[in-house]
Formats: structure tokens, sequence, C-alpha cells
């Protein structure tokens, strides 16, 4: 339902041409079971997540926003939206926007999480490297001095710092591309050119952020190969 909701609606006017991946899921058995040991003070019916659905989009964290407030929009009739911004305030790396839908007829709740393209793909390889190293990685810190620690930690500087980073000048990007359209659609050439300036500027800064969230990204996975080999 929700996720057949959220499919329908046309999102090309924050999207553009991207078509955004929305997918759902429920919480196998084994997992609402290890969550239940972690927290034992929290009844199952208070667990939000147990089914949940992913928006994901190439996307600055402003239509990020923007669409967070549409899927909110979308169910005011159904469900009260809390809505849980993950991205400065992070879970051991972990950035999104998550949206808990709590029903108002059944005792039922759900959960929506939004991400932009670089925090799937970085919460996709932290799910591979916590496979790898062993799931508490994903809710506590591993021993110092080790292999999994240096990994880990190495992965949520990546998160929070270069993609964090990255996303904001994206973002800054994205503003004034918008400004200079403008300008050039009023004709206020005396301020377009001098705009136009600052934007080479800011996709200049941006770009060497690209190149370095590609190099640690790749660093990442060649650790991560060594670990599975044989004997390592």
């Amino acid at each position: 339902m929700i996720q057949d909701r959220i499919s329908r609606i046309d999102w090309s006017p924050l999207l553009g041409p991207e078509t955004p991946e929305i997918t759902s899921r429920v919480k196998t058995i084994g997992t609402l079971q290890d969550k239940l040991r972690r927290t034992p003070e929290a009844p199952l019916q208070t667990i939000r997540d147990i089914a949940g659905v992913r928006f994901e989009a190439m996307m600055s964290t402003s239509v990020q926003d923007a669409v967070v407030q549409a899927i909110c929009g979308l169910f005011e009739d159904d469900a009260t939206a809390v809505v849980k911004d993950m991205r400065r305030d992070d879970h051991f790396g972990y950035r999104a926007v998550h949206i808990e839908l709590r029903f108002h007829t059944i005792a039922w709740r759900a959960e929506i999480q939004v991400r932009t393209a670089l925090q799937g793909q970085w919460a996709n390889m932290y799910e591979i490297t916590a496979d790898i190293l062993g799931r508490e990685i994903r809710y506590a810190s591993p021993e110092e001095g080790t292999v999994a620690y240096g990994v880990v930690t190495a992965m949520r500087g990546i998160s929070t710092e270069t993609i964090a980073v990255a996303e904001e000048r994206f973002d800054a990007v994205i503003m004034q591309e918008i400004l200079v359209e403008d300008l050039a659609r009023l004709g206020n050439s005396a301020r377009l050119q001098m705009e136009q300036h600052k934007l080479e500027q800011l996709r200049g800064e941006a770009e060497p952020l690209t190149l370095s969230l590609t190099s640690q990204l790749e660093r990442i996975t060649s650790l991560l190969q060594d670990i599975r080999k044989p004997g390592s």
C-alpha cells in the first residue's frame, strides 16, 4: 500500500528525468528477534520499522527535504508522520531521513527511508562490511587496534565527512545554477557574469570531493577483499 501510493506520484517536478528507486521490505523473524534482544525494554508494537519502504534517487539534500515533505503530505489523512533527520545526527555513520508513519485507525507503524544516491551507496557498502566483519558493527564500534576498527572508522569518516561535505557543495552548485538560469531569463547581464563566475568556482570545489570519495571507497573495497581472503 505505502510503496504503491508513493510510486504512483509523478516525481519529475522535483527529480527531473531521474527515476527514483522505490522498494519495500519486511523484517525477518531473525532480525526482529535480534532487535528485541538489543532493546528488551521496547515491546514489539513500538518497533517502527517492521515494514519499511525505501526511496532513493540521485538528488540534492534540498530536493531530499522536498521529497520528505511530499511523502508526509501524501499520508496526512491516514497517519501522523514523525520525521527523523539522520544526516547530521548520524547512526554509526548511517545518514538518511526517516519518516515514521503512525496510522490512526490501526495499531501499526511503518518507516520510509529517504536517501540520496550517495547515502544509499554508502549504506549498501556498510551492509556488505557488516556481513564480513559482523552485524554488530551496525550498533557498536569494534575493539580499537583491530582491522575491523580501522575499516569501520574509515567507513564512518567517509559518510560523516566526505559525503556530507560533498552533498553540501553539490547543493550549493544546484542553487547557484538556478540563480544563473533566473538571471539569464530576466536578462540581468550585469549580475549574470558575476554569478556565472561564482558557479564555476563552486563546481571546481565540488569536483575534487567526487574524486576523493571514489578513491576512499576503492580503498575500503580493497581492504574488504583482503579480509575475505582465506587465512586473513
